[in-house]
């Protein structure tokens, strides 16, 4: 009986079938790593300053919607600009929990409803494309805003309780303490918010991009893993053949 002799792989395959595999695995560890940064990253920065609203009431229509659903970032010391939509604490005017009003007034403002048919702030007319009607059939007033407070009302002056009905305490206004975020983005008009927001722009892109290469560096491991597989049962189904062959 002829000795068994042993069977080795072809010349080259020895050489470039690790390194391919080499290759490979850094590959995979690259995506993971840079995922597992970006996300970290983008993730820490964007869940824990952006918050999700759900509009509960008609309060808002036709800008928003009951349903609707909006994203706010916190004021972190800064003060709403007139026009600015904020989610406030409403039980001071005895609406429970959160609710989404418009900014009309600052502090120092001189807001004033309805001589001319419209809103005034500081005597100027207030555009309003947004509002159907500027007092919803209510008595007109003048207000002039304190400091650190603001004065709000909601687009839908027929159907929302806000600063109009509460004149007589504090001017019918909030502390800027109740304003618990102010929206950026609302599922039915999209983005509105600042130029100075763009960062939160870029803390979402890094969380989807980091969520993409740590699914692809998964991906590029497991395939990889499966090639090996599939490579050595080809190998040992090549090698069986041979081993029989010259053992006859």
């Amino acid at each position: 009986m002829t000795a068994v002799q042993p069977i080795t792989p072809h010349e080259g395959e020895v050489a470039v079938a690790p390194k391919r595999r080499r290759w490979v695995f850094r590959l995979a560890l690259v995506l993971l790593g840079l995922g597992t940064v970006l996300t970290v990253t983008g993730g820490a920065r964007t869940l824990g300053r952006v918050h999700d609203y759900a509009v509960p009431t008609t309060s808002m229509t036709p800008t928003l919607r009951s349903g609707d659903h909006v994203m706010t970032v916190p004021l972190d010391g800064a003060v709403p600009q007139r026009g600015d939509l904020v989610v406030v604490d409403g039980s001071a005017w005895g609406i429970p929990g959160l609710t989404l009003r418009r900014v009309i007034g600052v502090g120092g403002d001189r807001v004033a409803c309805c001589a001319g048919g419209g809103l005034t702030v500081g005597g100027r007319a207030l555009v309003e494309p947004y509002a159907a009607s500027a007092n919803g059939g209510l008595p007109g007033y003048s207000v002039t805003v304190p400091p650190e407070r603001l004065f709000l009302l909601g687009d839908n002056r027929a159907d929302a309780v806000d600063s109009r009905m509460h004149l007589a305490q504090d001017q019918g206004t909030l502390p800027l303490t109740a304003v618990s975020g102010r929206v950026i983005w609302s599922s039915r008009g999209g983005w509105i918010g600042r130029n100075g927001d763009s960062s939160v722009i870029a803390y979402f892109v890094a969380l989807g991009a980091g969520l993409l290469l740590f699914v692809l560096g998964l991906v590029v491991l497991l395939v990889s893993a499966v090639l090996a597989l599939v490579r050595r049962s080809r190998q040992r189904q090549a090698v069986g053949p041979a081993v029989r062959d010259r053992t006859m």
